[in-house]
């Protein structure tokens, strides 16, 4: 195929996602959002649920397939968290991983920082 030059890094940047997951670090959300990769398949929690469906790595950045989300209650600011956590999420234009930090840019500029929980627990206090 034309793509094949630049199939190496993607494929490397998914195998190192896979079977990862990470918790969101970034301010003004709930500190248990978080986003995890198992192959095709990307899941996570946004808030108040659990997100789910699947991802691929093209152009540098996630291309996500329609989310499934499990549907419970919250309140008004809670939920309005969430639709804009999976927003910024869909509309990515970058991401980088770094050891244990994903960092993902969305088109509007804002950033999401996510760990990976086991670095997290090792710098805590």
């Amino acid at each position: 195929s034309s793509t094949s030059s630049s199939t190496p890094v993607f494929a490397s940047l998914k195998e190192q996602l896979n079977g990862r997951e990470f918790i969101i670090v970034t301010d003004g959300y709930n500190k248990q959002v978080s986003i995890g990769f198992k192959g095709d398949r990307v899941y996570g929690f946004s808030g108040i649920n659990r997100y789910f469906g699947t991802y691929q790595v093209s152009g540098g950045k996630f291309a996500f397939g329609e989310f499934g989300l499990t549907t419970l209650p919250g309140t008004q600011e809670a939920m309005t968290q969430e639709l804009k956590f999976l927003d910024i999420l869909k509309n990515n234009k970058s991401i980088k991983l770094s050891g244990d930090t994903l960092t993902l840019v969305s088109t509007e500029g804002i950033e999401l920082i996510f760990k990976d929980p086991k670095a997290v627990v090792t710098q805590s206090k």
